[in-house]
């Protein structure tokens, strides 16, 4: 048989962690440990072309350039984000040869993606890799300069000289504070007469609760029925716990 030896394509699968048509998407986390945090890239996009130096294209601002090659498409399928958490940024372009050329690129980018953080800290390198041979075509070359992560929601940065112990420079927030933030910002305190039950990671001022004999301003409550056991959430956008009024 003359295709004795051969590989059946459509019998072979992606490895663990692993999906796309070329197995180059790792899949993210979905575990008690993935969070909200932002992927910064900073990427070089090489366009080449057969054309003279006069045709349209040159004439085509980066922005449309981007457009033609699909780029926050691309971005959001290898990060398994939705576009409208795909934000790019500062696009330049130059035009470099003669009669043939080269539409060099520069664009930053940002991605808000849940994963865990260790794993995408940990496979950072790998990651650059991959999105470069995802991303690039016999037309356009994708070369990524610089690749970071934020700490994201529930952490921030760690001004010690050990890591967190997800293996990055972030650390949790400490008990009675939050941060709902995707970015490298501080954690913020729970509002006055409030704390964070049995969480040292609060990404939300909804995980901040009232204390005994308090309860959510602009709700309405007489003696002692609010209790920790009970509905004293405190809830986004009343920034006050007060007290529980007699009846």
């Amino acid at each position: 048989d003359s295709n004795a030896g051969s590989v059946n394509a459509s019998a072979c699968s992606c490895s663990q962690g692993f999906t796309g048509a070329r197995c180059l998407i790792q899949i993210p986390s979905t575990g008690t440990n993935a969070r909200r945090f932002t992927i910064e890239l900073k990427l070089s996009i090489d366009v080449k072309s057969e054309a003279f130096v006069d045709s349209s294209l040159t004439e085509q601002s980066p922005i449309q350039l981007i457009e033609t090659m699909d780029l926050k498409q691309l971005l959001s399928s290898f990060f398994s984000a939705s576009n409208q958490n795909v934000q790019i940024t500062s696009p330049q372009v130059a035009i470099v040869g003669d009669r043939r050329f080269t539409s060099i690129i520069n664009v930053s980018a940002e991605i808000a993606v849940k994963d865990e953080l260790k794993a995408t800290s940990a496979q950072m390198t790998l990651r650059k890799k991959l999105f470069e041979m995802f991303a690039s075509t016999e037309k356009s070359r994708v070369t990524v300069s610089e690749m970071a992560y934020t700490c994201g929601q529930g952490y921030e940065k760690n001004i010690s000289s050990s890591a967190d112990a997800d293996g990055s420079a972030c650390k949790k927030c400490d008990a009675n504070n939050y941060k709902h933030l995707l970015d490298d910002t501080a954690c913020v305190a729970c509002p006055a007469h409030s704390f964070s039950v049995n969480v040292t990671n609060a990404y939300s001022v909804e995980m901040c609760r009232c204390v005994n004999g308090r309860h959510p301003a602009g709700t309405v409550s007489f003696g002692n029925a609010m209790t920790l056991n009970d509905t004293n959430v405190y809830w986004v956008g009343k920034l006050e716990c007060e007290e529980v009024l007699e009846k």
